[in-house]
């Protein structure tokens, strides 16, 4: 990003202000970043994201055969794990 600072420049120095300040928004943070650091922070945060919804995933699967071991109903199991029948029907 402070390649964009340093061959960008306005004509009114408020834009440029205001420039720098959409930068430091887009990096989140106030230290100076280059383009390949922030796509690999954000390609971090996506796969922290995907790893959590895959755990919630498998910890969903464990619990709807552990009810369908104790039979209960799979509209029930459904509801509550928030898996399709046809998943539950599959275990």
């Amino acid at each position: 990003m402070a390649f964009l600072t340093y061959y960008v420049s306005f004509e009114k120095p408020e834009m440029m202000i205001k420039f720098e300040e959409e930068v430091e928004q887009l990096k989140g943070n106030k230290e100076p970043m280059g383009v390949i650091e922030i796509l690999m922070e954000r390609r971090e945060k996506q796969g922290i994201e995907k790893g959590i919804e895959k755990g919630i995933y498998q910890r969903s699967l464990e619990i709807a055969r552990e009810m369908k071991k104790d039979k209960f109903p799979v509209d029930k199991i459904s509801k509550f794990t928030k898996l399709s029948i046809e998943e539950i029907e599959k275990l």
